[in-house]
């Protein structure tokens, strides 16, 4: 597959995710501050199974879940579950298993029907503290962080919720001595009903190991003159494309940049408008989609201000694809705002090569939001 293909790929996902009109609701129990939209799902990684095991949930409306459990050369076991909406709790009223299963599948089964239950229950026990976020105008952003006794986990444990995250709000859980237990590893929406993303998923291989953090430091004069003429080198290669809206550029096969105005009609008197806004892309900036997947682990949502006004979220993250020769990319996508009026800025390189060129890349987007 030609590469610059595939990164494009993933820059028309965003822009059919831009556009999807769906309708939201909240599971029976608990209401979301950001709902959860139909068609968005979430893989979280078991680490409590021996073998590398994910289990996902998939959002069709506030009556029907979808459920899949997967372990590498093991199981691929998905339910559809239905749900009494007249309930204010999670009751499952019917299932259909519409995945191959075997007796030795019944436990599995189980499990699934457990998780259910309890992940459902523990958001609900903490609703007090997500309307107290919501009452006081918290970015959807803002983690809670909850002690429970969670039997299936080994005990006490924290659970860590996070608005942005779909279905549940679930991010973890980990035990006293920091060991992860169980981690959202990716979140999805299917673009339409011929999207496979959520059967597709099989988990995450050969992720890129993390450059050790260096501390920024002030650029030596070699430094500097060898920055300069990085970037008025890679400045000149730059392609303008006229393919798609605003301005589309490639920079050969290894990164593509793209930047439009968003049409958001706001009420520029209040900051809750806004706030709706950010919240709303500090999840859609991270779904994945058409079979490429987002690792939640390693990505990252921050919120700044600048000297001209503008209101900045820059969303980071690794994309995984696992159908490209290339597997892994970086993404930035940054909303800007100032006084009601929006643009996004999409940045995407093979991970390879925005290794080699950081510095490159920091450089031309901060000068460009």
């Amino acid at each position: 597959m030609n590469q610059k293909f595939t990164l494009k790929k993933i820059f028309l996902s965003i822009l059919l995710i831009f556009i999807l009109c769906v309708s939201v609701f909240s599971l029976p129990g608990y209401k979301e501050n950001l709902p959860t939209e139909s068609g968005e799902y979430v893989f979280y990684r078991d680490f409590t199974f021996a073998q590398e095991t994910y289990l996902g949930f998939l959002y069709y409306d506030e009556g029907t879940i979808g459920v899949r459990y997967f372990s590498k050369g093991k199981s691929d076991i998905q339910i559809l579950f239905s749900l009494d909406t007249s309930k204010d709790f999670v009751e499952l009223t019917g299932e259909r298993i519409i995945s191959q299963i075997t007796p030795e599948d019944v436990e599995i089964v189980n499990y699934i029907h457990d998780m259910i239950y309890e992940f459902s229950t523990r958001r609900k026990k903490i609703q007090s503290e997500f309307d107290l976020l919501k009452n006081n105008f918290s970015s959807v952003t803002k983690q809670i962080v909850s002690t429970q006794d969670f039997q299936q986990f080994g005990g006490q444990v924290q659970l860590v919720f996070d608005g942005t995250i779909p279905v549940f709000n679930l991010e973890s859980i980990s035990d006293f001595s920091g060991k992860m237990l169980l981690q959202a590893v990716t979140m999805g929406t299917l673009v339409d009903s011929a999207d496979t993303s959520f059967e597709f998923f099989a988990g995450f291989e050969n992720l890129p190991q993390e450059k050790e953090e260096v501390k920024k430091k002030k650029l030596s004069k070699k430094e500097k003159k060898a920055l300069d003429a990085k970037i008025q080198k890679y400045n000149s290669l730059w392609k303008i494309e006229d393919s798609m809206p605003g301005e589309f550029k490639t920079l050969g096969d290894y990164a593509l940049f793209w930047e439009f105005p968003l049409d958001i009609v706001r009420d520029t008197s209040t900051n809750e408008d806004s706030k709706q806004v950010f919240d709303y892309f500090a999840r859609n900036n991270r779904l994945s989609s058409n079979k490429t997947y987002t690792y939640l682990p390693k990505s990252s949502v921050s919120l700044l201000k600048d000297e001209k006004g503008n209101t900045i979220q820059i969303s980071k993250m690794i994309v995984y694809d696992s159908e490209a020769k290339e597997k892994y990319s970086v993404n930035y996508k940054i909303l800007v705002e100032n006084n009601g009026i929006y643009r996004m800025i999409h940045f995407s390189a093979y991970e390879s090569w925005f290794k080699d060129n950081q510095d490159y890349i920091e450089n031309m987007l901060k000068s460009i939001y």
